[in-house]
């Protein structure tokens, strides 16, 4: 048997016109606000952050600065400690640290970024970008990444207290010893003089000092 056109309109009007109704009213009810965050008190952030800093900067463990926020509302931002110990200089806000390694995250993360955005590739080679490194050819930037470019050591005590202008930086990163003579073979070096006699298992550990 077949269904009269008349019936199956009616069905429809049934199912479609209750559901816009209850979407309008819906869309009418007043939303609920989100949960707030509770606002915490600054001053007592502040106490617990003196009581947690005091013992280490009394025993010489700490020196710097503590910034604690909630959101865009600062709410703890002090100094500790000296800047300079042998003049009693004492650390402020602004004072300049040299943080060292962990500047290899931030490096890691711009790497990402470049990478993200089509400028470097993975298997790009350091001489594309830096001349005159020793194995700069098949240097790649993983390698960077990894710790694995075996490019040697900054002689030097005043390349780890200073910050040496890029092209003395570079004069001395492309006379270094390099750690190993062949990029590429996971094996202990040969006695290439021009080579310093570390494996490739130990060059990571060395190199993190420079890349």
């Amino acid at each position: 048997m077949g269904v009269r056109l008349e019936t199956v309109c009616h069905l429809l009007l049934l199912v479609f016109i209750p559901a816009a109704i209850a979407s309008r009213l819906a869309a009418q009810a007043p939303v609920a606000p989100p949960p707030s965050t509770p606002v915490v008190d600054a001053r007592t952030v502040e106490a617990r952050t003196d009581a947690w800093a005091k013992p280490f900067v009394d025993a010489g463990d700490f020196s710097g600065v503590i910034l604690i926020a909630q959101g865009d509302r600062v709410l703890v931002e002090k100094s500790y400690g000296k800047a300079d110990p042998q003049l009693g200089t004492a650390n402020r806000t602004d004072t300049r640290f040299r943080i060292a390694s962990v500047s290899k995250t931030f490096t890691a993360a711009a790497v990402e970024l470049l990478l993200a955005q089509g400028k470097l590739r993975l298997t790009d080679t350091l001489s594309r970008y830096v001349a005159a490194i020793p194995n700069g050819d098949s240097i790649t930037i993983e390698h960077l990444l990894l710790h694995e470019s075996g490019v040697g050591p900054i002689e030097g005590g005043d390349a780890a207290r200073d910050c040496l202008p890029q092209d003395e930086l570079l004069a001395r990163l492309r006379s270094a010893k390099r750690f190993f003579c062949q990029v590429k073979a996971r094996s202990t070096v040969t006695k290439d003089s021009s080579c310093s006699r570390l494996s490739w298992s130990e060059s990571p550990v060395s190199t993190s000092r420079n890349f």
